[in-house]
């Protein structure tokens, strides 16, 4: 019986229907019209915006040091790009690296991210999460293995206190034999 109610349904509502999805069509284009023409504008914007940043760079470059006043390097912000959204896990290790306020191992950094209920994509997610925070601009690497914000000073880790000693070099095994040939 169902099946017979809906093989004879309404031609009004029907057409109701249909005149309905096609609002919705017309709709969705001009939505999709209007973020096309936003993306341009905001690929203008962020143009003229690096465009000033790269002046200011050159004109003031104290501006570029007012990290340790306290107060925000506009600079480097406006100049950093936005967090992917394809990428939540970024934008999550920036939260907790600046809850935590100071850099930390990058494995904890993901055990943290994974706690918060974020998920890092890859076999070995922490190692994913490295080469991420590798490339992009926001996260800095005062030490091997550790990452916190680029705004950081790098002296918020120790860095080891005496040098690594220097490479002996290796002896030549050839110079040997030609000196016990030439004395022959």
């Amino acid at each position: 019986m169902v099946a017979a109610s809906r093989s004879q349904s309404d031609p009004e509502f029907v057409e109701s229907l249909l005149a309905q999805r096609d609002r919705y069509s017309k709709e969705r284009s001009d939505l999709l019209g209007e973020i096309q023409r936003l993306q341009g504008e905001l690929a203008r914007s962020e143009a003229g915006a690096k465009a000033v940043d790269e002046l200011l760079r050159i004109e003031a470059p104290e501006l570029a040091k007012r990290e340790d006043t306290g107060m925000r390097n506009t600079v480097v912000e406006l100049a950093a790009p936005y967090f992917d959204p394809d990428r939540p896990f970024l934008k999550a290790a920036h939260d907790i690296l600046r809850e935590v306020g100071s850099p930390i191992y990058y494995r904890e950094l993901a055990d943290r991210i994974r706690a918060s209920g974020v998920v890092i994509p890859g076999k070995d997610p922490a190692s994913n999460l490295y080469a991420h925070l590798r490339r992009h601009p926001r996260f800095a690497r005062p030490t091997p293995g550790h990452f916190g914000l680029a705004t950081e000073a790098p002296e918020s880790v120790a860095a080891p206190s005496s040098p690594a000693p220097a490479k002996r070099r290796r002896k030549r095994r050839g110079h040997r034999r030609a000196l016990a040939k030439r004395d022959k």
